[in-house]
């Protein structure tokens, strides 16, 4: 039979469970991109708010007074680690020093230094009165009213503060990478503005759900639920939704290289990396294969990529490269990525962008740009546009005006 009290515990239950899922499938991939660490420590500390606000909800009272020292400062957490997640996008994290990269954290640090203090001086009681919104009958000692002002305003002004800053932070920084993007047109061309901006956005008004039921209790517990968590499970999927699609679209243009020739007949990938690559000194690893083996399956992938264009098939997977090529995995992993520089989406993209300038060369005209993207296997316009401006520092619209 469903309650009241299950149907509460169910509200605040699901946008855990939501984020919980996003965060698991970060941090399970193999290979970590700064900014894919960056992104899966905002869930996770997003996840530890919305626990710690379901404990508050379920009327674990006495667990939230004293968890509640943390609570602050994690909520305030937050909007920094969403600007590390920014920097590391755009790898201005690299060229900030350490002392840089803490400063981040100094309106955190004084929102968790306010809670020790004033909740740190109060009984556990006085804790449960202040968080319940209950006033003594004596009016409560010096310590009480001050922990209780702080309770009321401190967390709202230092989150204000650190939107502020934040938002100054992070339009300087986007402003450098459109300064840089000036210099170099394909640097940051998988950085999708209008997603980090539906992500900032998202972040601002799952804080907001947070913050405000506590400092304004709804009169009903359940429609002040449903409110609360349809907001929370919405922005939370965003969040997680958009930043695995900025994932995607990093890992998909991380390895592209620079187009080396013009010619629609540019073949593939250089296989030049083996004799570029430094002979192993006597206490490092033997390599996986040798030079010549290296060299031997570079060109039978060239030579199978250009004869069948496998890459042409948008859900081609390196699964079935191997087995293609009767290579096993972890053979041909090590060719990608020790020999080759790349990984696998940087080898098949190239091929990929190759042949949709040859069809442009040719008869680009005939053909909407969607269409040539999903003729040589992408499966999005966003990864045929980002992919497309690496490669040659131009979008494919630009590139056939120029044609």
């Amino acid at each position: 039979m469903l309650t009241q009290e299950n149907l509460i515990v169910f509200l605040y239950a699901l946008p855990v469970y939501q984020l919980l899922f996003y965060t698991v499938q970060l941090i399970t991939f193999r290979k970590a991109y700064p900014s894919r660490k960056s992104l899966g420590l905002l869930l996770l500390l997003m996840t530890m708010v919305l626990i710690m606000n379901a404990i508050h909800h379920f009327g674990y009272d006495r667990l939230m007074a004293v968890l509640f020292i943390f609570f602050t400062p994690l909520l305030l957490c937050l909007l920094p680690v969403f600007h590390r997640y920014l920097s590391t996008l755009t790898g201005a994290n690299r060229q900030n020093g350490s002392l840089s990269r803490l400063g981040h954290y100094i309106i955190p640090i004084i929102g968790f230094g306010m809670s020790l203090f004033t909740f740190g001086m109060l009984t556990l009681n006085e804790r449960l009165m202040i968080i319940t919104g209950i006033n003594p009958p004596d009016g409560g000692s010096g310590a009480f009213a001050f922990a209780a002002w702080d309770f009321k305003w401190i967390l709202p002004i230092l989150l204000i503060v650190q939107l502020i800053v934040s938002f100054v932070k992070a339009s300087r920084l986007l402003h450098q990478e459109r300064l840089a993007t000036r210099q170099d047109p394909g640097r940051f061309a998988y950085l999708q503005v209008r997603w980090i901006l539906i992500i900032a956005s998202s972040l601002i008004l799952f804080i907001m759900a947070i913050v405000l039921p506590f400092l304004f209790p709804a009169q009903s517990p359940v429609s002040g639920a449903l409110l609360a968590n349809v907001i929370l499970l919405l922005t939370g999927g965003i969040i997680g939704y958009y930043g695995m699609k900025q994932d995607a679209l990093l890992v998909q243009v991380s390895s592209l290289g620079r187009e080396q020739q013009a010619s629609p007949e540019a073949s593939g990938p250089p296989i030049q990396h083996v004799e570029q690559k430094a002979a192993p000194s006597a206490s490092s690893a033997a390599p996986l294969v040798a030079d010549e083996e290296a060299r031997r399956i570079i060109s039978q992938l060239h030579s199978m990529m250009q004869a069948k264009k496998p890459y042409t098939d948008a859900r081609y997977s390196l699964g079935e490269l191997c087995g293609q090529m009767e290579i096993p995995r972890r053979i041909m992993t090590y060719v990608l990525n020790d020999v080759m520089g790349k990984n696998f989406y940087g080898v098949v993209n190239e091929y990929r962008l190759r042949e949709a300038i040859q069809i442009m060369e040719t008869s680009g005209r005939k053909y909407t740009i969607e269409a040539i993207a999903e003729m040589v296997g992408f499966n999005s316009k966003s990864s045929f546009y980002a992919c497309f401006k690496k490669f040659t520092g131009m979008s494919p619209k630009e590139y056939l005006e120029k044609k």
